[in-house]
């Protein structure tokens, strides 16, 4: 009789712990899929600021180009 009853409460345990297991799962799973979502939008991010970074240096080149230009024309203006 005793047997039976931690026989019974052996399978209790063990059915607790496998449905913990498989809401640790669940939950890990998700994790890792809000992490691949993070990486992708970090990613897009680098790329964006790897745009920017290249059309401020253009700008600035272009500004430069303009600044000489203008210095170089300005005394014959006078």
């Amino acid at each position: 009789m005793q047997t039976a009853k931690a026989m019974e409460d052996i399978s209790g345990y063990i059915a607790a712990v496998q449905d913990s297991t498989a809401t640790a799962v669940a939950a890990i799973r998700h994790i890792a899929a809000r992490m691949h979502e993070i990486d992708d939008n970090t990613a897009t991010l680098a790329a964006a600021v790897e745009e920017q970074n290249i059309a401020k240096s253009e700008i600035s080149h272009d500004v430069a180009g303009a600044a000489g230009g203008t210095a170089h024309n300005a005394p014959r203006a006078r």
